[in-house]
């Protein structure tokens, strides 16, 4: 990635509210900048607004391989913490970035596969009926991605969203669960969760509840018998 700022200011808060995000979600932050340009503050297609007014806005452009972010908005923040809304539209760029690179060809079974995951319907009409030109399905995409790394999703959606866009770019995804004993409560990429049973010492051995730590890697957990007591935990 080649990050171009307007100032060191951008720079800090780029580093500090965008990569360190990536990296705590261990979606694999290198590969998926690998080979793109990054502009905060700067907008290299400003002239180009005059004949195409969404180069005035926040933008991807794909023959470029670069994002563009003209402004981070520092005073809808606080301080030196950009507005969330501008860090969101990184991400939502981004997103432009990964289904051009990773997506293939519209209709496609990857995109099969994502609306079968997301219930997002796949609509590759080109449109200009907003002021500037958009594929909704691009668009759908770019949104579904800002979302799940933003967490706005429940936490169940959100894992099987990143595990699903990490296999994009070749990735083996595993979130980060921490489990405190005693506590009925559990963070899961940085999100608190409330646990049916918390994690106990008994006799020098841990016992954590296995449902709960199954699901979130991504398996399916099932009890035999259905009905009465449990003799077999199922995990697959």
């Amino acid at each position: 990635m080649k990050l171009i700022v307007a100032t060191e200011r951008d720079r800090d808060a780029f580093n500090k509210y965008v990569l360190q995000k990536l990296d705590a979600l261990r979606v694999g932050t290198e590969k998926i900048l690998e080979g793109v340009t990054v502009y905060v503050g700067l907008n290299p297609h400003a002239e180009l607004a005059q004949f195409n007014p969404n180069n005035r806005r926040p933008h991807y452009a794909p023959d470029e391989k670069c994002i563009v972010i003209p402004s981070l908005f520092w005073e809808l923040g606080q301080g030196d913490v950009p507005a969330q809304a501008e860090l969101a539209t990184f991400f939502h760029e981004l997103g432009h970035h990964l289904h051009f690179s990773y997506m293939g060809e519209d209709g496609g079974p990857k995109w099969r596969d994502w609306s079968v995951l997301t219930g997002q319907t796949l609509d590759f009409t080109k449109r200009d009926d907003l002021n500037y030109p958009r594929t909704p399905a691009y668009e759908s995409f770019a949104n579904d991605f800002q979302l799940a790394i933003t967490g706005a999703f429940p936490v169940p959606d959100t894992l099987r969203r990143l595990r699903w866009y990490a296999r994009l770019w070749g990735q083996d995804w595993r979130p980060r669960i921490e489990l405190y004993i005693g506590k009925q409560e559990a963070l899961v990429c940085g999100r608190k969760v409330d646990l049916d049973v918390a994690p106990l010492i008994i006799k020098g051995r841990t016992l954590v509840p296995v449902r709960f730590i199954s699901e979130c890697l991504g398996f399916d957990v099932d009890w035999e018998p259905k009905w009465g007591y449990p003799e077999k935990v199922i995990i697959t």
